[in-house]
């Protein structure tokens, strides 16, 4: 019988923040039309702001933009994972509380010695010169926290995936020019599209090349992957690497002269550029009057240009649909960015 009264709160307290997030959106939209500044006839709207900040300063208008949305996003992750425990709890008669006692323990991972022994080699040197065994019982502790609260994120996770949870939180996309010339594997009409801003020279692209694999593998059809040169100015090869592998494509063999680059990514001199090209048997003669006259130049400076408006400052950066992604993540976070546009 106490059941109705739980569940009425429970809604009224998700229905009051759904509110307060569309409030918010409106709020937001009603903003960009606001005024900020008049001179006579001369009007200043904060969308003027936003339009100049973005062609002057591109790299912290992502960055701020992309902070803000992260932070929302938590905030609407915690509320509707805070709404589904109450639902759950209601629905089985107990607290909140009791619900997590139940269900945590047996999601939740032991404590491990070399989780200990990795706490305790990072803190070193340590006051006092603690020893192992003195900090074993604060990192047990701390550890046990930590699983307890990946218990409940998997919990909440189970919960969201039964309940079916439509986010309808916009996040923020850049558009991204793509060329004709532009190497792209898959087809244009693919509902995921992943722009790709690499550099050969850089090893944390070579990093993250074998995720990109898995992501193809994985999707087919439904990925394409379009790639961009942004060879940065700290790597001395990298520019002649970008122009010859577009060399190779001419012949019909961009990417497999793109993933020997990258396996030889500290072989990148002029030479070594022409010795890759012996090795795929390429029509040396070709490749070699490519180089030369620099035809390709245009297109590698039209990248940089693209990836300098779009405020990207290393490498990789990559364009889901229009979300940046910055650095070698691992797998999962391009997965989890993936099939949360495929369920739109």
């Amino acid at each position: 019988m106490r059941r109705a009264p739980r569940s009425i709160v429970s809604e009224m307290l998700m229905s009051a923040a759904v509110l307060s997030l569309a409030a918010a959106a409106s709020a937001q939209a009603a903003k960009s039309d606001a005024t900020v500044a008049a001179i006579g006839d001369f009007v200043v709207h904060e969308r003027d702001l936003d339009s100049w900040w973005q062609a002057h300063e591109a790299a912290s208008y992502a960055r701020v933009r992309q902070d803000w949305y992260d932070g929302r996003r938590k905030a609407l992750d915690a509320v509707v994972g805070d709404y589904l425990l109450q639902r759950e709890a209601a629905s089985r008669g107990v607290s909140v509380e009791r619900l997590l006692a139940a269900e945590l323990p047996r999601r939740a991972t032991p404590v491990t010695d070399d989780e200990i022994r990795q706490i305790y080699e990072r803190s070193l040197p340590l006051p006092g010169g603690m020893s192992f065994a003195q900090v074993t019982p604060m990192a047990t502790t701390y550890l046990q926290q930590q699983h307890l609260d990946d218990a409940r994120a998997r919990f909440v996770g189970e919960l969201r995936e039964s309940a079916h949870v439509t986010i309808r939180l916009e996040p923020p996309r850049q558009p991204v020019a793509i060329a004709d010339v532009d190497p792209s594997r898959g087809f244009a009409s693919a509902p995921i599209q992943l722009v790709e801003f690499s550099d050969f020279e850089c090893p944390y692209c070579k990093q993250l090349e074998p995720v990109l694999t898995r992501l193809r593998d994985k999707y087919g059809d439904r990925l394409r992957l379009v790639w961009k040169d942004f060879p940065l100015p700290i790597h001395s090869q990298a520019r002649g690497a970008a122009e010859a592998a577009r060399c190779a494509g001419d012949q019909g063999r961009f990417w497999e002269y793109h993933d020997l680059l990258f396996a030889n990514h500290q072989s990148l001199a002029p030479d070594d550029l022409k010795r890759h090209a012996a090795t795929m048997k390429l029509d040396l003669g070709q490749f070699a009057a490519c180089l030369e006259r620099g035809r390709h130049r245009a297109e590698v400076t039209a990248d940089l240009e693209e990836g300098t408006r779009q405020g990207i400052q290393a490498t990789p950066t990559v364009f889901i649909n229009g979300r940046a992604v910055i650095g070698a993540q691992p797998f999962d976070v391009y997965e989890k960015l993936i099939q949360e546009e495929l369920s739109r």
